[in-house]
């Protein structure tokens, strides 16, 4: 029956939370609890920051068929476990 509000950038500590709500630059981009959040996640991933992510999008994709998915001007590729 109670809620606590914390916030942190260290994993270990956010791992201790029952649900996680991860924001970007103001924006949610993902909730859940940790086991949740890291079944969506699974994997490697790569982040790359852009000033053009549409055009850089379009060209990873054409060149290494891979999905890419555009979170602001951030592209992350994804690889499953």
């Amino acid at each position: 029956g109670m809620t606590i509000l914390l916030t942190t950038h260290l994993m270990d500590e956010a791992e201790r939370c029952d649900r996680l709500a991860i924001l970007d630059q103001g924006q949610l981009v993902a909730t859940g609890s940790p086991l949740e959040l890291r079944q969506q996640l699974g994997g490697d991933s790569l982040i790359l920051t852009t000033a053009h992510p549409a055009t850089l999008s379009q060209a990873i994709t054409e060149r290494f068929q891979v999905t890419v998915r555009q979170v602001g001007d951030e592209l992350r590729i994804e690889h499953p476990r």
